[in-house]
């Protein structure tokens, strides 16, 4: 080999390296709409029993259409399974619920027998009674979301090679990762939303950090600061729609104080209302597309950042996310469901899951072929039982979306 022919098939290579490869959807409306035609008339007509059916259906075709160099995502979930996990989730709850109302009734009856009517411990008893009920559920419910992970994960492969969602020895920490989760709305609406950065870095750390392809873990190198350097950047779009906001509510005190004041509420005069409303309308058609603004300029550099710290192995992951683009999907997808009357629906999910997958794309080129080798080899080595499911009851839930 020649000195030229080397220098050419090194600058080869280093182009190669810093290819990327690029993610495909190649679901189409036609299709999908017939999909979902089928699966809303049987779930209506079912009451509600098709949903395994028509969720299995859903996610398989979606996957399916997701192609990375010409191979697409599977979905291996049993329905059956699932129907009968719902019913015995949904007979649990219920049982619960039962036994909580029946707790809270009898300890009430006794303890108004023992303290002779004071109603003040009475009421207490019943809310600590219904508060250990709601920790139970709590905890119940996110038992079976975790759950939900794992299964959906050990059911979706790409290539031969399964996905996974943490393990047997991290399952008691995912549980009581997933109650401190479900928690968190709450402290963000208690926070006036202070909290919102936080919550969005630990959702997203929870759902990439324990999941795995092959034997290959996902890792997320976001730090909390990173979400609320972003939110505090998008602080100067959201402050004008809450001036906004702000001054409705304040108009409508006002006029509400008015109205109060000279007895129209009573009497049933009205008062001079078109000047007020006109200015409320003009707040509330300037707060509407300033609200829009921030929330998809938030959520197009959030996806940029998630993307860029999420590794696996030495394949690296980028997002163009755009934030015009999401504006203007919004608006055209609100505008066509609204005139359609919801029938437009998959004809948005299809454009919608097509801009977000095409926009992701997978680096080095040249890693994934030795990846999926190499992983390949390690999991033949392994027994087949080792990507089983650890709990039977795993193979019977399915909650998420």
């Amino acid at each position: 080999m020649t000195e030229l022919e080397t220098v050419a098939r090194s600058d080869e290579d280093s182009r190669r390296k810093q290819e990327s490869i690029a993610v495909n959807f190649s679901g189409r409306t036609g299709e999908y709409f017939s999909i979902w035609l089928v699966n809303t008339a049987l779930t209506l007509a079912s009451v509600g029993l098709y949903m395994p059916w028509a969720r299995v259906r859903t996610r398989r075709y979606f996957l399916g259409q997701i192609r990375l160099q010409e191979s697409g995502l599977d979905y291996q979930a049993n329905p059956r399974a699932m129907f009968f996990g719902w019913v015995v989730i949904g007979l649990g709850f219920t049982l619960l619920s039962s036994f909580g109302d029946l707790l809270t009734m009898g300890l009430t009856s006794v303890v108004q027998r023992l303290v002779k009517g004071s109603w003040i411990v009475t009421l207490l008893s019943a809310g600590v009674v219904g508060v250990v009920i709601v920790l139970i559920q709590l905890g119940a419910l996110s038992w079976l979301l975790v759950q939900s992970l794992r299964y959906n994960s050990s059911k979706t492969s790409f290539r031969n090679l399964r996905f996974g969602f943490g393990s047997v020895e991290t399952r008691f920490r995912l549980w009581k990762e997933m109650v401190i989760l479900l928690v968190l709305p709450f402290l963000v609406l208690i926070s006036l939303g202070l909290l919102q950065p936080y919550a969005a870095w630990r959702w997203r750390r929870f759902l990439i950090h324990h999941r795995r392809f092959g034997t290959t873990p996902f890792t997320f190198t976001a730090k909390p600061s990173d979400f609320w350097r972003l939110h505090l950047q998008a602080l100067p779009l959201l402050l004008p729609a809450i001036a906004s906001i702000a001054t409705i509510i304040a108009t409508l005190l006002l006029l509400l104080a008015k109205a109060i004041r000279l007895g129209t509420l009573v009497s049933g005069e009205t008062v001079p209302w078109l000047i007020p409303s006109v200015i409320l309308t003009v707040m509330v058609l300037a707060s509407i597309p300033l609200i829009l603004i921030w929330s998809c300029w938030l959520e197009a550099r959030a996806a940029i950042l998630t993307w860029r710290c999420t590794h696996l192995g030495e394949l690296r992951f980028t997002c163009a996310w755009r934030a015009r683009d999401l504006i203007r999907l919004r608006l055209q997808h609100g505008l066509a469901l609204v005139f359609s009357l919801g029938l437009a629906w998959p004809w948005v999910r299809i454009r919608e899951t097509r801009y977000r997958l095409q926009r992701i794309s997978i680096n080095p080129a040249t890693a994934l072929d030795g990846f999926l080798a190499g992983e390949q080899e390690r999991i033949s080595a392994l027994a087949e039982g080792s990507f089983a499911m650890d709990d039977t009851m795993a193979g019977l839930i399915d909650f998420s979306l």
